[in-house]
């Protein structure tokens, strides 16, 4: 848990750039890239992150916040899944900075059908977005795609760098 916003920020600027590193890995002919034909595909899981900025900002501090593109829009190309995922989080951090303050992190609020605290939001947001990371990341794999390194090195940064076989 967070005890300061401040904190919260630091965790946030390191975790959303790790997240565009992701998305800026998936491919035009990737971005279709699903699992089976019920779930979300590469792209669709990209922008969903860029969603919920606009849900967690409305419902945890009632602030108005719209993203760049529309869905639609977004999952024509990755340029534009990047820049809608930038921008998103950009503005989530700036509404963060502007409006949850230390003193009122312990506040409780409802959102999506659960009364926590705005720390506890805040947490969330930011496990949520490794978790669909994640998802991207094994997705990336199955499409034969190189992923970044994100808390270590990958497959090829390891063997770049002369590291033992992990098998």
């Amino acid at each position: 848990m967070y005890n300061t916003t401040k904190e919260f920020l630091a965790d946030w600027e390191n975790e959303a750039k790790l997240t565009t590193k992701v998305i800026k890995c998936i491919t035009p002919e990737a971005l279709k890239e699903a699992p089976n034909d019920i779930n979300w595909n590469l792209g669709r899981i990209a922008y969903h992150l860029s969603e919920t900025f606009t849900e967690t900002i409305s419902k945890a501090i009632q602030a108005d916040v719209t993203l760049k593109y529309s869905k639609e829009e977004a999952l024509t190309s990755v340029e534009k899944l990047v820049e809608v995922y930038k921008d998103g989080s950009q503005n989530f951090a700036k509404n963060i900075q502007a409006n949850i303050g230390d003193e009122n992190l312990k506040d409780v609020v409802n959102i999506f059908g659960m009364s926590i605290t705005k720390e506890q939001i805040l947490d969330l947001t930011i496990r949520h977005q490794i978790h669909h990371r994640g998802q991207m990341t094994v997705l990336l794999r199955q499409a034969g795609l190189s992923i970044p390194g994100v808390y270590g090195p990958n497959k090829e940064e390891w063997e770049a760098m002369g590291l033992p076989n992990r098998d």
